[in-house]
């Protein structure tokens, strides 16, 4: 398990988070949710050790070529030089010890492999980033936005996809197609949450608004001119709600 205490992360005098506490634990699939600009991509360039940061991570990536080597870190805008497909995945087999090329994950997509780089989609460049990320068996995957520019065919294959024992990051804002796929949630907005799936799953209720409620309430919405709060299940009797739906108001996306 990798743990991360008091993580922050500033450019200049520019904070980007501060004082995160989360676990990462070990065969387990993460989602890693939260607002634009809150430092989703930030965070995992830190776990990938390709920046320095304060506080502690128990791997001690930065700048440690034994853990770097044991890590991939890849998503739709990792900046893969101008070669074709086939090329960049042959050196991607020449960086990664255990790498083992997803053919069926080839066939699925149906990725023309002799398109360069700077001429592919931004479809085809999240497909080269989730062949990349499942063929390296990597000891942590970190997938930043993975499925940026697919359509619902190829978003399918890459949640199918998916593999269940492997320690996995993976930043996301799909959560109504995403949500039932990941073990853990790290939701991140002031500070940062960190929820088993099951912990989530009709963990939250919907009720009429009311000021009895109001100290338990994580969120209030009006809607038609009626008040209504989201609060935990056992505080009020109330409609459940689904899981994609509390990762979201918990993660600060509605």
């Amino acid at each position: 398990m990798i743990t991360a205490r008091h993580l922050s992360k500033s450019f200049g005098s520019k904070k980007v988070f501060e004082g995160l506490n989360f676990d990462i634990h070990d065969g387990q699939l993460h989602a890693l949710v939260g607002r634009n600009g809150c430092g989703k991509t930030t965070l995992l360039s830190l776990l990938a050790g390709q920046k320095r940061y304060e506080g502690e991570l128990s791997h001690n990536p930065y700048n440690n070529r034994a853990v770097m080597d044991t890590i991939v870190f890849t998503g739709v805008d990792t900046a893969y030089p101008n070669w074709r497909l086939h090329d960049i995945l042959t050196a991607a087999g020449q960086r990664y010890p255990y790498w083992s090329l997803r053919d069926d994950l080839l066939d699925a997509f149906d990725l023309d492999l002799h398109t360069s780089y700077a001429a592919a989609s931004r479809g085809q460049r999240s497909m080269l980033a989730i062949i990349v990320a499942l063929s390296a068996n990597a000891e942590l995957t970190l997938l930043d936005e993975p499925y940026l520019g697919l359509d619902d065919a190829n978003r399918t294959i890459f949640y199918d996809n998916l593999p269940h024992d492997r320690t996995m990051v993976v930043a996301t804002h799909a959560l109504e197609e995403s949500a039932q796929h990941f073990d853990r949630f790290l939701l991140m907005g002031e500070g940062m949450q960190d929820y088993s799936a099951a912990e989530l799953d009709d963990a939250f209720v919907v009720a009429p608004g009311s000021p009895d409620l109001a100290p338990h309430a994580v969120r209030t919405e009006e809607i038609a001119g009626q008040s209504r709060m989201i609060v935990p299940r056992g505080v009020a009797e109330g409609t459940p709600l689904p899981l994609a739906d509390a990762v979201r108001i918990l993660g600060g996306q509605r």
